[in-house]
């Protein structure tokens, strides 16, 4: 079992291209511990103990297109835990933490992300700033506190297809007009319980 992810671990095997460390008991990254893996695609951390992450941590790996950090213990991400990380990055999992709030800039730099998963965190009741991920396509925020979304939380969203909200406390009254006009616009808009 994993405990640590210390400085340069990987720098004998440099041309991973998978990377995962899902359940084990990981609760530190050191801020160099990706440095040579510049060809990584696919990182999963979920199911780790992690509840901090040191800033720019993922910056050196500029082709990451998966990054699943779902079921630890992250209560918050701070401005800079996913700067320097790679515009490839398609597909962002944070479900399953402790999540209470995400600072509205978190996502200012990962423009093409496809898909979001914010699902299984209780605690979560606004709305996340997405108005930069101009390419997603899907995002769950099921089982989440989040009891209100707005039109304005869409945005510049005009990719997107899929909208998952089962089990969260979506009040659902007048002010969701909007979200029925918008599906009839995104005829492909999937809103399923999932």
């Amino acid at each position: 079992n994993i405990g640590v992810l210390a400085h340069d671990c990987f720098k004998y095997v440099p041309n991973l291209v998978t990377l995962i460390i899902e359940s084990n008991k990981v609760t530190t990254i050191h801020r160099h511990a990706f440095s040579f893996l510049a060809d990584l695609t696919v990182l999963d951390l979920s199911r780790n103990l992690l509840d901090t992450l040191p800033d720019t941590v993922f910056a050196p790996m500029q082709k990451l297109k998966t990054l699943i950090l779902s079921q630890n213990s992250f209560k918050a991400f701070t401005p800079l835990s996913f700067a320097g990380i790679s515009r490839n990055l398609q597909e962002l999992k944070i479900s399953g933490n402790e999540l209470i709030s995400i600072d509205g800039s978190l996502f200012q730099h990962l423009s093409n992300i496809r898909a979001l998963s914010l699902s299984n965190n209780p605690g979560l009741i606004d709305f996340p700033n997405i108005s930069s991920l101009t390419e997603l396509e899907g995002i769950s925020i099921s089982h989440t506190g989040i009891s209100r979304i707005y039109e304005c939380d869409f945005k510049n969203l005009n990719k997107l297809s899929q909208l998952y909200w089962s089990g969260s406390p979506i009040v659902c009254d007048c002010n969701l007009k909007w979200l029925k006009d918008w599906y009839h616009t995104n005829m492909s808009l999937d809103v399923r319980q999932k």
